[in-house]
C-alpha cells in the first residue's frame, strides 16, 4: 500500500522454466467529497436567512478547490441567484432569500464537487407570513409623589430574523415618557399629581407595522409633610434638621415678615434621603422665618 487512496501492484508471469515481474504500477481511486448537513429554516416573508454556515472537505483535493453550487425546488419562492454562497476553505455560508411578498416552502440542495465526484445536503426552508411581537403584562405599580417611577418593558419578536421593535405610550399621565428604542418607561409624578391613578397604555410594533399593547395603572401616594426639628446656632449660623419622606425634592424658602408672604427661596435639595441637616451660611441675615416646600 502507498495511501489512504492509492496501492502498488506488481504483475508476475511465469511457466515451468522462468518467471517475469513487472515494474510496480500505483493505482489511485478518488474520493467523494464531503459537505456538512444545514438544518432546516424558517423565514419570515420579505425577509432572507442569516448566513447558514456549513463545511466542505474531501481527501484527496484541498478544500479551496472545491466548488459548491446551490439550487431550489420552487424559484417562485426562492429563486436560484437569491442563493448567495459565501465563506472559504473548508468553511463555506448560504443566505437564502425569499421572493418579494412569497410564503411557501423550497427544498435546498447544495451541491460540492472536485471536479469529477459530487455530493449533496438538502434542506427545507418554510416562507411564513410576519407575526406580531409579544409584550409582556405589566404589574400596577405606586409611587410617591414627587418619586421616581421606573418600569422595564419586556418584548420580543417571534418572526425569523427577528425584526427591530419600538416602543410608544398610547395613554400616558404628564410627564412620562418611554424609551422607543429599549421601552423603559420614566415618571416622576409632580406633588400635585399626589391622590391619582394613572393609566399607562405600553405599544410595541416590528418593522412590519404589527402591534402588540399592554396596559397597567400606577397610584400617586402623597408625601408626608416635611419636619423642622433641632433649630440651634452653632459657630453663628442657624441650623436645622429637615426629615420626610425619600423622593420630593426639598426646597427651603425664608421671610422677614410673615404678614407680607414674602417667601424667598434658600436652596433646594434635589432629591435627598432624610433626615438632612442645613445650615443658613448667611450670617447677616435678620430674623426670618423658615418653611420647607416639597416639589417638583
Amino acid at each position: 500500500m502507498v495511501g489512504d487512496n492509492s496501492a502498488s501492484f506488481r504483475c508476475v508471469v511465469s511457466n515451468s522454466v522462468n518467471a517475469v515481474t513487472s515494474a510496480p504500477a500505483i493505482l489511485s481511486v478518488n474520493d467523494i467529497p464531503t459537505i456538512s448537513d444545514v438544518g432546516d429554516q424558517v423565514v419570515t416573508r420579505n425577509y432572507a436567512t442569516s448566513p447558514l454556515a456549513f463545511t466542505v472537505n474531501d481527501l484527496l483535493a484541498a478544500p479551496a478547490s472545491l466548488s459548491v453550487s446551490a439550487t431550489s425546488s420552487n424559484p417562485t419562492l426562492v429563486p436560484n441567484g437569491n442563493i448567495v454562497l459565501g465563506g472559504s476553505g473548508a468553511n463555506r455560508t448560504a443566505t437564502i432569500t425569499p421572493g418579494a411578498n412569497q410564503l411557501g416552502y423550497a427544498t435546498i440542495k447544495l451541491t460540492v464537487t472536485d471536479g469529477a465526484l459530487t455530493a449533496s445536503d438538502l434542506f427545507l426552508v418554510t416562507v411564513i407570513t410576519n407575526l406580531p411581537p409579544v409584550l409582556s403584562p405589566f404589574t400596577n405599580r405606586t409611587v410617591i409623589g414627587g418619586g421616581n417611577l421606573t418600569v422595564a418593558s419586556q418584548a420580543s419578536d417571534l418572526n425569523s430574523p427577528a425584526q427591530s421593535l419600538g416602543f410608544t405610550l398610547a395613554t400616558k399621565p404628564s410627564g412620562a415618557n418611554i424609551n422607543a428604542a429599549s421601552g423603559l418607561i420614566t415618571w416622576r409624578p409632580l406633588i400635585t399629581q399626589s391622590g391619582t391613578s394613572n393609566l399607562f397604555v405600553v405599544v410595541v410594533t416590528n418593522v412590519s407595522g404589527l402591534a402588540a399593547t399592554q396596559s397597567f395603572w400606577a397610584g400617586v401616594i402623597a408625601p408626608q409633610k416635611p419636619l423642622i426639628s433641632a433649630p440651634n446656632m452653632a459657630s453663628g449660623h442657624f441650623q436645622f434638621t429637615i426629615s420626610g419622606d425619600a423622593g420630593p425634592d426639598y426646597t427651603i424658602q425664608s421671610a422677614t415678615n410673615l404678614a407680607l408672604l414674602a417667601w424667598q427661596p434658600l436652596f433646594t435639595n434635589y432629591a435627598p434621603v432624610p433626615p438632612f441637616l442645613w445650615t443658613d451660611t448667611n450670617a447677616a441675615r435678620p430674623q426670618s422665618f423658615y418653611r420647607v416646600l416639597l416639589g417638583p
